[in-house]
């Protein structure tokens, strides 16, 4: 059986770039190819849909291919929600499809990309030969995860966006924190369950509006001090699309040590 391939088109209509090429040569390496341009629309969590579909059972492709030119890749509202995409595609129980960036114009080894697109394979869509590359990195197990904890997105217009994390499998966290950038800022947390946001919640010794300075910029920061097994996430509402968050598991420490997330 032919594997999935999932081709999300960056560039805007109208565009000297045409799709039609890219799906027919990834037809002819065997690829089964379906695809969409990408809907550049954060105030209606248009990214949703095309998570939902990355981490469905049903719909999940084999890869994800999102192609564009340089300057589609450096939006940052296009980056915001493919990093968004990309987190509900790692969030799935079984791992998410291999994940590759096509270059139309230029060498993607200068694509400065979201963390979350960090181990994604790199296509030059100039060189013959790439849409090869892409079917075989469709039958291979995808690389591990660019951070070393559960990522995980729930988002809707009627109930915002909610980022997910936990611990690694097998791991533990000491309390959980989260930070965001620039204007944006934490409206609620909340731990409970994986996968599902809890209907109702206890936490222990919250805080918010906390003022973390990391790597020489400004986050405003919520934590709790629960105990978050590896079945269980900590959850956040945000208000804006901060460009980099800050996840630490150990909310009581003195110094925490945090990971650095670009999302845009």
């Amino acid at each position: 059986m032919a594997k999935r391939c999932w081709l999300t088109w960056l560039p805007a209509e109208g565009d000297a770039s045409d799709p039609g090429g890219a799906v027919t040569a990834l037809s002819r390496v065997g690829l089964d190819v379906s695809g969409a341009p990408f809907l550049d629309d954060l105030e209606k969590a248009a990214w949703s849909e095309l998570g939902s579909m990355l981490a469905e059972d049903d719909r999940r492709p084999a890869i994800w291919l999102v192609a564009g030119n340089g300057a589609d890749f450096g939006v940052t509202s296009v980056r915001y929600g493919l990093s968004l995409a990309a987190a509900m595609a790692l969030g799935r129980e079984g791992g998410p499809p291999v994940l590759a960036v096509l270059r139309l114009d230029g060498d993607p080894a200068g694509l400065d990309l979201p963390t979350l697109f960090g181990n994604a394979l790199r296509l030059d869509g100039r060189q013959a030969g790439w849409a090869a590359k892409v079917t075989a990195a469709a039958h291979r197990t995808p690389p591990d995860a660019p951070v070393d904890f559960h990522i995980n997105v729930i988002g809707h217009p009627l109930i915002g966006t909610w980022l997910e994390v936990g611990p690694a499998p097998g791991a533990h966290w000491q309390g959980a924190m989260m930070g965001v950038s620039g204007d944006s800022a934490i409206l609620h947390q909340a731990v409970g369950p994986r996968g599902q946001l809890p209907e109702r919640t206890t936490l222990a010794y919250p805080s918010a509006g906390i003022k973390a300075e990391v790597a020489g910029e400004t986050f405003t920061a919520a934590s709790v001090h629960n105990a978050i097994g590896a079945d269980e996430s900590y959850y956040v509402k945000l208000s804006g699309h901060p460009a980099r968050i800050i996840v630490g598991s150990d909310a009581a420490a003195e110094s925490p040590e945090v990971s650095v997330l670009t999302l845009a």
